[in-house]
């Protein structure tokens, strides 16, 4: 399979470069100078739109009426069914959904739960890791994000079910990835759970799994031990809650921790609702680029129509008014993840980075010209969550090392995972609309 891009805007790790791009049996080949010879290549027209790294969302629950823990949802019978056979044909939907918007590697995210349950799903996401059709069909289904399993407080847990959180083991995370076959890759950890959790935390990191902290109201001085553990994010920042303390026992709280550390990278969810876009832009810039994730946090409701109020694992949510986020029931408050896709993610932070804006803590943000708010966008939604999964380029990729296992930004040598989209809209006020997507080189749309 071998496709040239002509006449494009390249997004690259550093620039953005105009010319062609190649791809040449699911690698990289060529970025540059318009290519003369075209003998071979199927020629895609990339005229007035921008060629991304693929998006990479490593905090999502589901989509088109499939939720990775509940299984396919019945909107007649109003319950989830979790059949095996469904299951399976359901996560090759699923992985057809996401590539459709421009998602070539994803983690799907555990919400709380009886842990044989856990221990099912996580079986079946093993077998259809080693399937072929993964990362043929649709995007690479890369591991699993344990997300609702280690929260402690109860007032803390948002839409997840307290019922089911456990104290945080390492027998209980061997358990569970024995039954991923390995495949688990994030783990929300409550450091509130405390030598305890620093245990977990500190097996974790070894082990090259990546540690986060959402729902949690522990102090500065808690968090930062567990950073010193190995905490590196925190999950959805500022949502799901996120403690806070504007006093100075115990250094504060989580808020202060995060927005103070050079170690640890905020989940950020930019559809307009979880966080208040003036928060978004003050955010990165106390953070800067560099340590901002985008994350969808979507829901089985992403993408259906026909329901508008459903019950997970005993917490009940509803639709929106206006369709565009979910609410747990009785809480107006309180959000249950959300309906957000990345293409709209990327244009919402292209709108807000080349908006005029007045911050909260900071007292105005001037507007980013469009090519460098595409730039950071493109970090946020692919660069960044590839470095902290570990498959961004290594520093040594000038010396002849193979790329071809690796994501977040497109040079040379490197896996074919290619978004071609075009901004529609004017500045301020962007919509990102993807026109193909290629998944190791092969196109998936």
């Amino acid at each position: 399979m071998r496709y040239l891009i002509r006449n494009t805007s390249i997004v690259m790790a550093t620039r953005i470069v105009r010319g062609d791009l190649c791809l040449d049996n699911g690698i990289i080949s060529y970025i540059g100078e318009p290519v003369r010879d075209r003998s071979g290549y199927t020629v895609i027209d990339g005229s007035g739109q921008y060629a991304v790294p693929g998006f990479i969302d490593i905090h999502c629950h589901g989509g088109i009426g499939f939720d990775f823990t509940a299984g396919r949802y019945d909107s007649k019978k109003k319950r989830f069914d979790a059949s095996t056979g469904h299951y399976r044909e359901s996560l090759g939907a699923l992985m057809r959904h996401f590539a459709r918007h421009g998602v070539t590697r994803v983690l799907l995210s555990t919400l709380a739960a009886p842990t044989k349950r856990l221990e099912r799903v996580l079986r079946e996401m093993a077998g259809y890791m080693r399937d072929d059709r993964n990362g043929r069909e649709g995007a690479e289904l890369a591991g699993a994000f344990i997300e609702g399993t280690f929260i402690k407080r109860p007032e803390y847990a948002g839409a997840q079910n307290a019922v089911y959180f456990q104290r945080p083991t390492l027998r209980l995370f061997d358990r569970l990835d024995r039954a991923a076959g390995g495949g688990i890759r994030y783990v929300n950890v409550a450091p509130e759970h405390g030598e305890a959790a620093r245990r977990l935390i500190s097996h974790l990191a070894e082990r090259g799994v990546l540690v986060g902290a959402g729902h949690t109201r522990c102090s500065a001085d808690t968090y930062m031990r567990a950073v010193d553990r190995g905490l590196r994010v925190a999950v959805h920042f500022t949502n799901g809650p996120t403690g806070s303390s504007f006093k100075p026992f115990g250094g504060g709280g989580v808020l202060q921790s995060v927005l103070t550390s050079r170690r640890v990278n905020a989940e950020l969810i930019a559809d307009g609702y979880h966080v208040n876009p003036a928060y978004l832009r003050d955010i990165l810039q106390r953070k800067r680029p560099g340590r901002i994730v985008s994350v969808t946090d979507a829901m089985f409701m992403t993408g259906v129509r026909d329901v508008s109020s459903f019950r997970v694992y005993g917490v009940r949510g509803r639709l929106s008014a206006n369709r565009r986020y979910l609410q747990v029931e009785g809480k107006d408050n309180t959000l249950f993840g959300s309906v957000l896709t990345m293409p709209v993610a990327f244009g919402n932070w292209v709108s807000y980075l080349t908006r005029e804006m007045r911050g909260i803590w900071f007292a105005e943000h001037v507007p980013y010209e469009a090519d460098d708010a595409v730039h950071i966008a493109s970090r946020l939604c692919a660069g960044n969550p590839a470095g902290l999964l570990g498959v961004l380029e290594p520093a040594s990729r000038y010396v002849g090392q193979d790329l071809s296992g690796y994501g977040g930004s497109l040079s040379v040598g490197k896996r074919a995972d290619v978004v071609l989209l075009k901004l529609k809209g004017r500045q301020g006020n962007y919509r990102a609309g993807v026109s193909a997507v290629f998944v190791k080189g092969r196109r998936v749309r």
